[in-house]
């Protein structure tokens, strides 16, 4: 499919990246970004990719998401009871399957609110790596990686590099959620040659309607088409599920009308890569949002369950 034919380019150059000495975890940080080139994106085509994150665990919408026509990228959360499932199921239905990595918030930070192997502040960047490590290697057919809270782990950049040298090793693309203003990933981005994108908008921040979703939708779109490109977040589970799929649903034509093309997220990051860093954060960013807690509860492979928070301006 073409999602999956785009991201094996992107897999292939990195993997020339790589072979020919890309620093992984250790010593002296690169000299240059695999995202160096200053193509600009094509404005008379402009593309959207929606994130959706939370797969693995509760079941609300996860149905509906899968059955969109049109493109999701699949974001999972490892270790859960359903990761396997959802990231099988995705990749099964054509989605672009990526891994929704754990790391640790600035408040209401309860480790038994996250999946094991947590991403924390205080982690070496060879913890960090070898965390992430494990986190890519349970989640079957993962292209690449976002962030699950985090708000408190991705303001180091030392963490952030260990987050980033893992996707890098395997392959893997990586964007960053935004849900600190102070993310080092962006910085962390320039030192290693991963292919990197960043949130722009998330469907459900402080208001779980249909109908404010699909107006996060419309700002979307018209940031598209004004920036040539635009990545958004929803959520399955107690943060959005069946009404957000819902919203997607009802406001594919209302896309299509505009102009604006569904794409999975590999395509946003080869936009992105098109353009030096520099450039990047002029045309493609966004204010982050403080938004690392999640509604619901969240069962383990363990079969713990842990108690979220119920607030609704999430990630």
């Amino acid at each position: 499919m073409k999602g999956h034919a785009v991201f094996l380019t992107i897999k292939l150059r990195t993997a020339l990246i790589v072979a020919c000495g890309a620093l992984l975890i250790t010593g002296a940080p690169l000299a240059f970004s695999a995202v160096s080139a200053a193509v600009q994106p094509e404005p008379e085509n402009p593309k959207l990719a929606i994130i959706i994150d939370d797969f693995g665990q509760d079941r609300s919408g996860v149905k509906e998401m899968l059955a969109l026509p049109c493109p999701i990228t699949a974001a999972v959360l490892p270790f859960m009871q359903f990761s396997e499932k959802d990231a099988q199921n995705a990749f099964e239905l054509g989605r672009e399957v990526i891994v929704h990595l754990p790391m640790q918030s600035s408040f209401n930070d309860n480790p038994r609110w996250f999946p094991p192997g947590r991403i924390c502040i205080g982690d070496s960047r060879e913890e960090a790596y070898e965390k992430t490590a494990s986190a890519l290697a349970a989640v079957p057919h993962a292209v690449g990686a976002n962030i699950h809270v985090g708000s408190k782990s991705s303001e180091r950049q030392e963490v952030v590099l260990g987050v980033i040298s893992a996707c890098l090793e395997k392959g893997l693309y990586f964007v960053d959620s935004r849900t600190s203003p102070k993310s080092a990933c962006r910085e962390a981005a320039k030192l290693l040659p991963v292919f990197y994108g960043e949130r722009n908008f998330f469907l459900e921040h402080g208001d779980k309607s249909e109908a404010h979703v699909k107006d996060q939708l419309k700002k979307a779109a018209k940031y598209a088409k004004s920036h040539g490109a635009a990545i958004v977040i929803g959520h399955v589970g107690a943060a959005g599920g069946t009404s957000t799929a819902r919203a997607i649903e009802e406001s594919l034509a209302y896309l299509e009308e505009e102009g604006v093309t569904l794409v999975p997220a590999s395509e946003i990051v080869r936009i992105f890569a098109e353009n030096s860093l520099d450039d990047a954060e002029k045309r493609f960013h966004s204010p982050a949002e403080n938004t690392d807690t999640l509604p619901g509860s969240i069962k383990s492979e363990s079969g713990g369950n842990s108690k979220l928070s119920e607030r609704s301006d999430i990630e």
